[in-house]
């Protein structure tokens, strides 16, 4: 199940029938129980990948704020209608990016900075689940200077600008993940599964890699 090795920190985007990207010990958090909607149950930071992920709706009010004020919390993309919450995400058990425990959720590598930080941040996502699309499911479907926008738990806004978007083959994905632009000092890396789904090796054959720079 695993794609591919990553040199800076030694870690892999974990792909299966859906597209998850593993890192770390779990963050999540326990919600509060609401008549109208099911509660989901996020552990804290993840640290073990699975293929078979959560699939329950998850609902904003039903989150308490991250425990760090200065992390990223909710990522959006007006152009493609994605508005997610965002799960600590570390190193999993086969030493790769670990990947969220929902498909409904991105994931923030705690390995990287906090977006808006000077340096690079990485977020993965899903591309879909079982006959269900995932947070990242239009993210090929970025353009060049599309904006997307990351809410740190403190209210903070952070804005970027999609400079480039990418398919990469599996093997190539981790150095394509885990660089920067030149001149770009503050830069959000998004990924998650793309090309052919093969049924045989459960993975993907490419990954989607969207760049962008702070504003």
């Amino acid at each position: 199940m695993r794609t591919f090795t990553l040199s800076k920190p030694l870690v892999t985007v974990f792909c299966g029938v859906v597209c998850v990207i593993s890192v770390g010990s779990y963050y999540g958090y326990v919600h509060k129980k609401t008549s109208s909607a099911p509660v989901v149950k996020i552990v804290p930071e993840v640290s073990i990948s699975t293929t078979t992920p959560d699939e329950t709706p998850v609902l904003k009010r039903q989150y308490p704020s991250l425990p760090q004020p200065t992390e990223p919390e909710i990522i959006r993309i007006q152009s493609v209608g994605m508005d997610a919450l965002i799960q600590r995400v570390g190193v999993d058990q086969f030493s790769q990016v670990a990947v969220p425990t929902n498909i409904n959720l991105a994931g923030w590598f705690t390995h990287s900075n906090s977006p808006g930080e000077v340096g690079l941040s990485v977020i993965d996502g899903h591309v879909n689940g079982k006959g269900r699309d995932g947070v990242f499911a239009k993210l090929a479907q970025v353009k060049v200077g599309d904006v997307i926008t990351v809410i740190l738990a403190n209210g903070t806004e952070r804005t970027f600008h999609a400079v480039y978007v990418t398919n990469v083959p599996t093997t190539d994905a981790a150095n394509q993940l885990f660089s920067q632009l030149p001149g770009v000092k503050s830069q959000l890396n998004l990924i998650t599964c793309g090309g052919v789904y093969n049924p045989a090796v459960k993975d993907y054959t490419e990954r989607t890699i969207v760049g962008a720079a702070l504003n």
